[in-house]
């Protein structure tokens, strides 16, 4: 099984700022986990880039909280002036958390089953 702390998405490019020097990228966006309070779940970001300490980005379920995780790196690099590439130059997009590692988190899909048996 699946540890919960296991990067889900990792993505290595390089950034490359209007006056066409190149900088490394690396993001790692690991398993979303159920909040202490189980009412939500959370994704640790590591993008040291912006900043050393990983940001802890939730959601109200574990899907919201990996969608919002991808947005949240690409809304972080939007409105500079950096382009995404890859090692050859081309620019590349931020890709998006499999949808599939959202649904496999520890009490996620109990809660669906229960609320699905209510009905």
């Amino acid at each position: 099984m699946e540890q919960l702390t296991d990067v889900i998405l990792e993505f290595n490019a390089f950034l490359r700022d209007g006056k066409g020097a190149v900088t490394p990228l690396s993001v790692r966006i690991r398993h979303p986990t159920l909040g202490e309070e189980g009412l939500s779940h959370s994704c640790i970001v590591e993008f040291p880039f912006e900043r050393r300490k990983p940001f802890r980005i939730s959601g109200v379920d574990a899907q919201q909280a990996c969608i919002l995780s991808s947005d949240f790196i690409r809304s972080m690099l939007e409105g500079r002036e950096y382009t995404v590439i890859d090692r050859d130059g081309s620019p590349v997009p931020v890709p998006d958390v499999p949808a599939s590692f959202a649904y496999n988190v520890q009490g996620f899909g109990q809660a669906r089953r229960r609320s699905a048996r209510r009905k």
